[in-house]
């Protein structure tokens, strides 16, 4: 499910919800809403080709992933996860709540 939101400095945004409620991704800011609607079109229809997930630790040794364009500019992260299991089944959660 994906929630849009309207930030305070006027930009927009948006995250992505698993069907239980829990945020699995918040999307960077974008100066306006035909911008996140387009982005999320793009997410919907041509993930695959347009899009790549990138593994990743913090400095703590929790897990995430980074989504990024096809121009390499990161789209958004996800929530922080404990362990490899975790993240893996966090982005099955994501991907499955983009269908």
């Amino acid at each position: 499910m994906v929630v849009l939101r309207k930030e305070e400095n006027s930009n927009y945004g948006f995250s992505i919800a698993s069907k239980t409620g829990g945020i699995l991704f918040s999307s960077a800011t974008y100066r306006t809403e035909e911008e996140i609607n387009e982005l999320i079109e793009k997410l919907n229809t041509g993930f695959e080709d347009s899009f790549r997930i990138d593994r990743r630790t913090d400095h703590n040794g929790r897990f995430f992933f980074t989504l990024k364009n096809n121009l390499g500019h990161i789209v958004g992260h996800s929530y922080l996860y404990d362990s490899e299991p975790g993240l893996e089944n966090g982005i099955k959660n994501f991907k499955a709540a983009l269908l």
